[in-house]
């Protein structure tokens, strides 16, 4: 970002006081033992599950209670040996000496274990590196591999949202907003998705092409999808419980040694049985991409279309043009190359008209001050094995409005009327009042 000149990063600087104001917000910060005043149009607290801003704010989180303390170890090591014939990113361990999960950062000797510490009896302070050294190895079952600990830390497994996304001029973004369990890995691409929406509504209302009561839709729209996606992270966190490694596993060492052979097969017999269980854990393409913004407040226009019908809300992923959803992948030819249709997405408000609906485009050309790139399918776009206009849902005089986050805010399959029904469509979804140019 420094490098492209898109943000003035400072490190070793510290936010000390956040005031919103009437027109802005004013900050308090320090470096080098000074401190300096700034002000700003908006401010966005990302900093992290234990968020300065948020208290601040006097926002609550509203969720469980905490399922479980671990101890995460970040460590170097060659376990080539254990690995190079099944690689994987997570290799989960159980035996009476130690019970956790490997994650492999680089796949070479860069790595992470994760394991649960009991917090009425013992703090992140009583694992001091070579503790954990001791339990690393125990769980490999291997004495005789070199660890090298770089970092020790404790965290909290928590399922919790924030009751409020925004106050005033200040939101919330990233574990600031949402912490939930790993188990499902989706919390850093849900606050990935969170800057993506917010973003391009922020430089919207500051460029003067939407109106303020746009950054009303981000708690609308991002707030329920971590919602969701705390609800089935907690989901597979139970699930692995009957593995034996979830947080609420209990006694499953205990039958796995068990001196009664009967016992211990049954427990085995029940782990394999749930290990494939876990399989929408690690395919759970829907709740990755399929997520839409559908609710009330949401920056889009519904065209009265209902969602595709799924087995599992989880798993099964149907490419939609659904206002609300993101907008389908489709290899198309485009000047002579092949590009994902994805990549048509930008910083601007694109519109997509069928091969009859060029004269769509007239309407919002150089309205206001509003960024467009638009593209007719037929001519400026050619897919290679798949039907476009079948694939967005519309017809040959149809529109598509996609924001530049990539999810589609309006649609027309067959427009009829008003000829420049589009351009009240993009009113309503930027929450401005413009007239044709």
């Amino acid at each position: 970002m420094r490098g492209r000149g898109l943000a003035d990063v400072r490190h070793g600087t510290k936010v000390t006081s956040l005031v919103d104001c009437l027109d802005g917000v004013r900050a308090t910060i320090e470096s080098g033992g000074r401190s300096q005043t700034v002000t700003a149009d908006y401010a966005i607290g990302a900093d992290g599950a234990t968020s300065w801003v948020r208290g601040q704010l006097g926002i609550r989180m509203n969720g469980m209670p905490p399922l479980a303390q671990q101890i995460n170890v970040y460590f170097h090591a060659d376990l080539s040996e254990l690995t190079e014939h099944r690689p994987a990113v997570l290799y989960w361990t159980i035996n009476s000496a130690a019970r956790g999960v490997f994650i492999a950062m680089d796949g070479r000797r860069r790595w992470t274990f994760n394991f649960e510490y009991n917090p009425a009896v013992e703090t992140p302070a009583d694992y001091p590196p070579e503790r954990c050294r001791g339990i690393i190895a125990a769980a490999l079952g291997r004495s005789d591999i070199d660890i090298e600990i770089q970092r020790v830390g404790g965290w909290t497994m928590c399922a919790e949202t924030a009751t409020a996304y925004r106050q005033g001029h200040v939101f919330l973004a990233g574990d600031a907003a949402h912490r939930f369990p790993p188990t499902g890995g989706i919390g850093m691409n849900t606050g990935l998705a969170d800057a993506d929406n917010l973003a391009w509504k922020l430089a919207a209302v500051i460029n003067g092409w939407a109106g303020p009561t746009l950054l009303d839709s981000y708690h609308a729209e991002r707030r329920p999808v971590a919602q969701s996606n705390t609800q089935y992270s907690v989901a597979n966190a139970l699930k692995m419980a009957s593995t034996g490694i979830g947080p609420t596993a209990t006694g499953v060492v205990e039958r796995l040694e068990s001196i009664d052979p009967d016992v211990a097969a049954a427990q085995r017999a029940a782990m394999a049985d749930s290990i494939e269980q876990q399989r929408p854990h690690f395919g759970a393409l829907n709740q990755d991409l399929g997520y839409r913004y559908d609710r009330p407040g949401a920056a889009v226009v519904p065209d009265g279309t209902d969602p595709p019908v799924l087995r599992d809300a989880a798993t099964d992923f149907v490419a939609t043009a659904r206002p609300g959803s993101r907008l389908p992948h489709a290899w198309v030819v485009r000047d002579g190359a092949l590009v994902s249709m994805l990549d048509l997405v930008g910083p601007h408000v694109l519109i997509i008209t069928g091969r009859d609906g060029a004269h769509h485009l007239r309407c919002v050309t150089g309205v206001a001050e509003v960024p467009t790139s638009h593209v007719v399918l037929g001519a400026d776009i050619v897919a290679t094995d798949t039907d476009l206009h079948d694939l967005l849902g519309i017809g040959p005089n149809g529109w598509l409005i996609v924001r530049p986050d990539g999810h589609v805010a309006a649609r027309s399959a067959s427009p009829d009327g008003d000829g420049c029904a589009i351009l009240t469509a993009l009113a309503k979804v930027l929450s401005v009042t413009f007239t044709p140019a």
